[in-house]
């Protein structure tokens, strides 16, 4: 099929039911009831074997894309990836989720093909890497919208360990005020010493901490209170006191690449990544964490999160980052008609209100996919869309 036959396929997708998810806000925007209570965590759109959106007719859009890559993706893209090389989602976290880091693709190919020579099944209990790439990811509030992302300094950590009551705690971030170690070796020292902890000393330093904190209407401090709740016992949750925590405004986005330490706590946001699966977790999870890995992965460098804001090119608004599988934009529309020029290869969801894209009209918690094409492209209506696309060079 030559892509420019049809301008647009109308997808259905796949929700995610895991424990941490929303209860109300997927629901809404896909116009549905939610009478059982279930958690909505995750409203997938794109070509993952996991879970690939569906076009018209049952066809997944992974292999609507395999039958005819070049006519789907366009040269440059099938060339480059093979596929489609990203997952766009609607993610909504009604309790917290693992702190986590994703690796680089480097480091992926070989875990990958590591644990494949030794025979460890793809959905086994100790699996690391579930696939060979890496997975750099943004999330654009939708809500306001909670996060953990990249390590405090050490002088920042130390202070927040010193207020925190604790003597243990202060004890472990003794390592932080080495001035024989570089800023690496302080944090991952510092790291390293909570997540050893076996689970009676954990235990012992989070009722330490907590019988403390509380009361003290300090944001970070009031985390580790709710994390605490949500996980008794898990030193994860004295992540505030070492991770940055940011509460993104709607239209507020953040980028993490890889090695970056981070926790999604608590919002409805757009999140778009390379097409992969591959976590590593470090806290606030019943499942398998494996520290020495984990800490190969994380990048132990203190920093500012730079909060991104989106910019205006054309009829979108752009939220720039140094992704080269995915580019994440906005329009809103207000009976009016946008023209998108050269396409890559994209997704688009209808938020709120309706629009005409090409042929085929789309309401609220409508999705579709575009193929690569050469022609422009008009959008009317009054809208509110979110895209993701590749991003061209």
């Amino acid at each position: 099929m030559n892509s420019n036959e049809k301008s647009s396929f109308r997808l259905t997708n796949t929700v995610q039911h895991y424990e941490w998810g929303g209860k109300s806000d997927i629901p809404n925007l896909l116009g549905v009831s939610n009478d059982e209570d279930r958690p909505f965590a995750e409203l997938w759109m794109g070509a993952h074997p996991k879970a690939p959106s569906l076009t018209e007719g049952g066809q997944g859009l992974d292999s609507l894309i395999e039958a005819d890559p070049q006519g789907m993706l366009g040269a440059e893209t099938a060339d480059k990836f093979g596929r489609l090389p990203y997952l766009f989602k609607v993610l909504s976290a009604g309790s917290p989720l693992s702190i986590q880091v994703h690796p680089d693709k480097k480091r992926a190919e070989e875990g990958f093909a590591l644990e494949n020579s030794r025979g460890i099944a793809a959905d086994a209990f100790n699996r690391n890497y579930k696939d060979d790439n890496h997975k750099p990811e943004i999330i654009c509030a939708l809500t306001p919208y909670w996060a953990m992302r990249g390590f405090r300094t050490p002088a920042a950590v130390v202070e927040l360990a010193e207020q925190s009551g604790s003597s243990k705690l202060v004890e472990l971030a003794a390592v932080l005020k080495e001035e024989s170690l570089d800023e690496w070796h302080r944090l991952k020292g510092f790291f390293l010493s909570l997540i050893s902890l076996n689970k009676d000393e954990s235990e012992s330093l989070m009722n330490e901490v907590l019988q403390s904190v509380s009361g003290s209407g300090n944001p970070v401090f009031e985390w580790v209170q709710r994390l605490a709740g949500e996980y008794p016992g898990d030193c994860g949750a004295l992540a505030p006191l070492y991770l940055n925590l940011i509460q993104l405004k709607p239209g507020e986005a953040l980028y993490l690449g890889a090695g970056v330490l981070h926790a999604y706590l608590e919002g409805t946001g757009m999140e778009l990544m390379a097409n992969s699966d591959n976590v590593l977790r470090g806290g606030l999870t019943p499942k398998y964490m494996d520290p020495e890995e984990l800490t190969e992965v994380v990048q132990f460098i203190s920093e500012s999160p730079e909060i991104l804001h989106p910019v205006r090119k054309g009829d979108e608004w752009i939220y720039e980052t140094p992704s080269g599988e995915f580019q994440l934009s906005r329009m809103a529309l207000q009976d009016e008609t946008a023209v998108l020029s050269r396409i890559t290869p994209s997704i688009v969801i209808c938020l709120e209100g309706e629009a005409r894209v090409g042929e085929l009209s789309l309401k609220k918690g409508e999705s579709l996919f575009i193929p690569w094409r050469k022609e422009p492209l008009q959008i009317s209506g009054s809208a509110v869309l979110y895209r993701a696309s590749v991003p061209q060079a």
